[in-house]
């Protein structure tokens, strides 16, 4: 049951996977390092409860509290939030945790000014880091000046109307607030080069799409694919396909509806392959595959079920013939040749067909 639960939580904390690989693993992070701290939080919540310097509304109130922040986190796996509404929701409990607490035990008869560590800005930095990790530049920015002020009124104003203030606390207040404000400053710097490398990341990933990606079909272009096949180190298969009449199309039903024939084609293609293996658009209505690792027979197989797969379509209807062939290591361009010979072949022995 544990090793069950634990692989639907990797599962969850796997979702999303259009998004960019850096921005996936940030927001994981994130979130596990919040879930840990609330449910440490959950359990200092249940022990404040029974805490007997504490009164007894105060006792009830930090019991109801755990229970429902117990409550939330199963709601939150339970229904697989999407991160992002996770990570200002994160923000948001730990701002009304902070702040909840500096008021209590700074106020609190019962609890000893000082227990909560104010005059340290190690929760205050945390949480500023936190925000500028988990939300935009500004808006963390908006949160931080507002814990910070917290920050700054609240332990002030127990120094000042608090019998239980000491003179000396003044000063010392003062320095760790000062120290706060710079340690924010420079957080600030940090989250404007976070969001520096972000518009990088996505700017670079952009281009590599350009260089690399067929805009209309979602599939590789020739030049990555050849870049791919020169790293190859074992024999390999290729398979050449090719849209039967594919001008007919175009003319009968519009050059949209040839677009979406070869969207479909790639989309079609691409289910019947293993993670390893290779698809581009080769050119016009052409496409080819590399299959590391694959014998002839495999990719005959291969290709037959891309060409069954083809007479399910509807919208428009279409089908394909393809040439089938294999390689040795630094043989793809005679092996294309083959495939290409193979191609045509089937176009002229009858098209919607598979030839070796």
């Amino acid at each position: 049951m544990l090793s069950l639960s634990l692989q639907n939580l990797i599962g969850y904390l796997a979702m999303n996977q259009s998004t960019p690989a850096y921005e996936r693993l940030r927001q994981q992070m994130f979130v596990l390092v919040c879930l840990g701290l609330v449910v440490s939080g959950v359990f200092g919540l249940f022990g404040l409860g029974y805490d007997p310097r504490v009164a007894k509304p105060m006792q009830l109130l930090l019991s109801l509290a755990a229970i429902s922040a117990s409550w939330t986190l199963i709601a939150i796996y339970v229904f697989r939030v999407p991160f992002i509404k996770l990570e200002r929701s994160f923000v948001w409990f730990f701002l009304a945790h902070f702040f909840l607490r500096l008021i209590v035990e700074t106020w609190s008869k019962d609890l000893q000014i000082g227990e909560f560590e104010l005059f340290t800005d190690t929760g205050v930095v945390m949480l500023m880091l936190g925000m500028f990790i988990a939300l935009p530049i500004k808006e963390a920015l908006d949160y931080s000046l507002l814990l910070f002020f917290g920050f700054l009124l609240i332990p002030w104003s127990a120094v000042i109307f608090a019998e239980k203030s000491q003179p000396p606390l003044s000063a010392l207040l003062f320095r760790h607030q000062l120290l706060t404000g710079l340690i924010m400053g420079l957080i600030y710097v940090l989250g404007v080069s976070k969001s520096e490398w972000y518009r990088e990341q996505a700017r670079s990933q952009m281009l590599h799409d350009i260089a690399h990606q067929d805009t209309l079909t979602g599939v590789a272009n020739r030049r990555w694919l050849l870049e791919q096949v020169k790293q190859l180190t074992s024999s390999y298969a290729l398979i050449m396909f090719d849209l039967d009449s594919f001008k007919q199309i175009n003319d009968q039903h519009g050059h949209d509806m040839g677009d979406t024939a070869l969207q479909q084609a790639a989309l079609l293609a691409k289910h019947q392959l293993r993670e390893t293996d290779l698809i581009a658009r080769w050119g016009g209505e052409e496409f080819l595959i590399v299959l590391p690792n694959a014998s002839l027979e495999v990719a005959k197989g291969v290709a037959e079920r891309i060409r069954l797969s083809f007479l399910e379509t509807k919208a428009p209807a279409f089908t394909a013939s393809f040439g089938v062939a294999t390689a040795e290591k630094d043989e793809f361009d005679s092996s294309l040749k083959k495939a290409d010979a193979a191609l045509y072949q089937a176009k002229n022995t009858g098209r919607n067909q598979v030839m070796v």
